[in-house]
């Protein structure tokens, strides 16, 4: 039995609804996806093992490194992952992806319960892609979500 002409062509709308249907799904999930892929793991209440400070929270976009002196003021006896660079952007942090690898050293760091150390971050890998704006070197907890920062800012040349 042969389906009338109008059963066809609704069925052949619906089909093409459906279609229409998934594909704005599909961009709409790649957008979102896209959105979170630089969102920073670290949110949240920094862990209160640590005290992060640095000689300023404002430095000229060229500055080649800052010196941060980390306290371990609790019992976190285990490593710290070396610190990446973030940057805030509407209120979210961002990672900042480095353009040079090289001098590239061990990952990890240690600061015994109650000593102090200090680490020079080098934003020298990062040069391409910074623009004045808010930053934070972010250490994490190895192993964990837990974290610690220091936040400063990068100023245009006046």
């Amino acid at each position: 039995m042969k389906m009338p002409a109008t059963d066809h062509s609704r069925s052949r709308k619906r089909q093409l609804l459906l279609l229409l249907i998934f594909v704005l799904c599909a961009a709409a999930l790649l957008l979102w996806l896209h959105h979170r892929a630089g969102l920073s793991p670290y949110a949240g209440q920094p862990s209160g093992q640590f005290l992060c400070t640095a000689d300023a929270d404002r430095y000229p976009l060229d500055t080649d490194q800052i010196t941060l002196r980390v306290s371990n003021v609790g019992d976190y006896e285990g490593e710290l992952d070396k610190p990446r660079l973030e940057v805030q952007k509407n209120g979210a942090w961002y990672f900042v992806p480095p353009t040079d690898q090289t001098g590239e050293t061990a990952n990890l760091l240690y600061v015994s319960p109650g000593t102090s150390a200090a680490f020079d971050f080098s934003l020298t890998p990062y040069r391409a892609k910074l623009a004045p704006g808010h930053y934070r070197a972010v250490f994490g907890l190895h192993g964990s979500r837990e974290f610690f920062s220091w936040e400063f800012w990068l100023e245009a040349p006046a």
